[in-house]
């Protein structure tokens, strides 16, 4: 049952996910690493970006949260896509003030 909700949500393993949360003392300093790192991804049109988004849980532990959703049809894809967007995101100036962690094919989405 749980594969044929996959399937219709198209979620993993009938599609392709990644998960950019990210966490930080500030809203102000969260908007603009979440809004950074959109800017910073190569373009490509077989994948979608979604975000910045708020986490379900926006707040916690005195952390603000946010996330960016990936997806896409092919693992190919997210897989050429990652690296180059990583890289990009670590070299941000924002970050030092910011934890971030990428999740692929998250099980849930915060």
């Amino acid at each position: 049952d749980l594969l044929a909700e996959r399937r219709s949500a198209q979620m993993p393993p009938y599609a392709q996910m990644a998960l950019l949360r990210a966490e930080a003392p500030t809203q102000g300093e969260l908007d603009a690493f979440l809004a950074a790192a959109v800017r910073a991804a190569p373009a490509t049109q077989d994948l979608a970006l979604h975000g910045p988004l708020a986490a379900p849980i926006p707040r916690r532990a005195g952390a603000y949260r946010g996330q960016i959703l990936v997806e896409c049809e092919h693992r190919a894809t997210i897989q050429a896509f990652l690296p180059t967007w990583l890289d990009a995101v670590r070299a941000l100036p924002k970050q030092r003030n910011v934890r971030w962690s990428i999740d692929v094919d998250p099980v849930d989405l915060y």
